[in-house]
């Protein structure tokens, strides 16, 4: 990955560039810990480096819109109407 696609990856996640590599190598850490194999060389192929830059970018766009889901109904209505129980 480019510096410049990981500036456009961050952009288009509303993420600054290091908060986007900090999730992805904690990503990679937890993948670790549950035995799943994380490669850390570039693969040979570009097909796959694309399908796997993309799957990332999923994970990591998955967890962003449920962070942000999660956050919003937590908000107290805006309307003026009082938060029900």
């Amino acid at each position: 990955m480019t510096l410049a696609h990981l500036r456009r990856a961050a952009h288009t996640l509303g993420l600054e560039p290091w908060e986007l590599v900090q999730r992805a190598d904690r990503l990679s850490s937890d993948l670790r810990t549950r035995g799943v194999v994380v490669h850390d060389d570039k693969p040979r192929n570009l097909g796959k480096l694309f399908a796997g830059g993309a799957a990332i970018l999923a994970v990591l766009a998955g967890g962003a819109a449920i962070a942000s889901a999660t956050s919003a109904t937590k908000a107290p209505p805006t309307d003026g109407r009082k938060k029900s129980k």
